[in-house]
């Protein structure tokens, strides 16, 4: 409860209730070697029905979430859209975006579980990249393109403009400032603008490791960064 209201929040309670599922799920799968594990499974599912009953009317105050003039569960309405930067709303994050778009320690990750599954499938083993164009690359090949892009992010472009720079023209045009490289917390998933923290070479550092493979590899985003 807070200072004059309360907070009611269905979605973390639905959570519950799914996670009640999962582990009933569980259960029901031991179970069938290790018949200890059926009381556990039933417990899980009272948790779920008490958690479901809970959404309609908690304790002696019956606190429904259940709006019934709107029809709906939350008295505002939120929804998960595409957000390529800050979140719109503080209730999923504000300027924390944990999730993405672009970051780098989940996308350096990636990259080196394609590079360990090429290792192992070899070059006849190819899919497609990008998701549509018809062209079909090792999982090598698409390591790489995905290391390209995000170098790409702290070189100049056609126009002598870092993409992580944004629209901050000090650090774009000014002498003193447009060859300062940054490693932002993340970037902006359309235009990779820099966001958060300016200072994360914690992860964001990351790139000089995909960098330096790019150079081996021959690629001139890798050069053009490292020299």
């Amino acid at each position: 409860m807070r200072p004059g209201g309360y907070l009611q929040q269905a979605d973390g309670t639905s959570w519950m209730a799914m996670y009640s599922l999962n582990m009933l799920t569980i259960a029901l799968e031991l179970a069938k070697e290790n018949s200890a594990y059926e009381d556990i499974a039933s417990k899980f599912f009272e948790h779920f029905l008490h958690i479901a009953d809970a959404m309609d009317g908690i304790d002696k105050t019956e606190i429904a979430l259940w709006d019934e003039a709107d029809g709906f569960y939350n008295g505002q309405e939120y929804r998960v859209d595409y957000e390529p930067a800050e979140s719109s709303t503080g209730m999923f994050g504000g300027n924390s975006n944990w999730r993405g778009p672009i970051w780098f320690p989940i996308n350096y990750l990636l990259i080196e579980s394609l590079q360990k599954f090429h290792h192992y499938l070899g070059d006849d083993f190819k899919v497609e990249c990008p998701t549509g164009s018809g062209q079909m690359l090792t999982l090598k090949e698409v390591a790489t393109d995905l290391s390209q892009r995000l170098t790409r992010i702290f070189l100049k472009d056609e126009s002598g403009r870092r993409p992580f720079n944004g629209e901050t023209e000090k650090f774009q045009t000014d002498p003193h400032w447009r060859d300062l490289i940054l490693f932002n917390e993340y970037f902006n998933g359309d235009n990779g603008a820099g966001l958060g923290a300016s200072h994360q070479t914690g992860w964001t550092g990351l790139v000089a490791k995909l960098s330096h493979q790019c150079g081996e590899y021959g690629s001139q985003d890798g050069a053009d960064l490292l020299g």
